[in-house]
């Protein structure tokens, strides 16, 4: 194992605890334990296991277990090919980024960054005196870190939730004629209403609400025209009970009532 040497210089926004790597034996573990600042480790390659209270993780390169302050982990070494990992720890000014609640970070991305530190590690701690230059070297690396980690999982975040309301958007379209209300759709993707209906209008370009509606009355008016149905049956098809409100919203989309759009066409 090798590791920096810090002083704690309580630096701003991004203040360097400690940071090294280590070719693990097998079997090496180390807790239960709790820490007192924030511990990332960066599988560089190899197996093993990390705990957090209940929840087991099986990880392996390119991965990187989160420690945060006061919570109790425990990790092992895989028995046959024990992990390689980097690691640093560090503080904080103000709130933890979400991405750092996740036990566990696909890091594959930021791999140049814990590589850095291992290969700059005989530099940084030759005799660098009481300058500060591996403090400094720790804080930028930490800073670049949080940006980047915080970046990579709002854009992964922003993707899922792009899925998810094109996924709703394709429930409205297969379960339109069922008693179907915006507040029952959210239940359905475990959102919100309001926020629900915004990351909707976001994707998609109109409010869940407006396109419900508006599925509903394009089908209705296709089964007026195409296939004989009369405006109460084409009501209770797409799922109005209530004949006079489908009339409402049908002449306000169309211009004219059911009854006219069909003789019209």
């Amino acid at each position: 194992m090798q590791s920096y040497h810090l002083q704690n210089r309580h630096l701003p926004l991004c203040n360097p605890i400690n940071a090294g790597y280590e070719a693990c034996q097998p079997n090496h573990a180390y807790g239960p334990t709790a820490r007192s600042y924030l511990l990332l480790h960066y599988i560089e390659r190899g197996k093993g296991t990390f705990c957090r209270g209940e929840n087991t993780y099986t990880l392996s390169a390119g991965m990187c277990f989160v420690i945060r302050p006061g919570e109790i982990t425990y990790y092992r070494a895989d028995a046959d090919e024990p992990w390689e990992y980097i690691w640093i720890g560090f503080t904080m000014d103000g709130s933890m980024p979400d991405c750092f609640r996740e036990d566990v970070l696909h890091a594959k991305p930021l791999e140049d960054l814990f590589l850095s530190m291992k290969n700059n590690f005989a530099y940084y701690n030759g005799d660098a005196g009481d300058n500060g230059r591996r403090e400094a070297f720790l804080c930028g690396i930490a800073a670049e870190m949080v940006a980047r980690f915080s970046l990579l999982y709002a854009k992964q975040s922003q993707t899922k939730m792009e899925s998810e309301m094109r996924i709703a958007k394709n429930y409205i379209d297969t379960k339109y004629a069922s008693p179907l209300t915006v507040g029952d759709l959210a239940k359905e993707f475990h959102l919100e209403r309001t926020y629900f209906s915004r990351c909707f209008k976001e994707v998609i370009g109109t409010s869940p609400q407006a396109y419900l509606v508006g599925k509903r009355l394009s089908a209705a008016a296709a089964l007026l025209c195409d296939h004989g149905f009369t405006p109460t049956q084409a009501a209770n098809a797409v799922g109005y009970e209530d004949i006079c409100l489908f009339s409402k919203m049908f002449k306000r989309r169309y211009g004219v009532s059911p009854r006219e759009y069909k003789q019209n066409r």
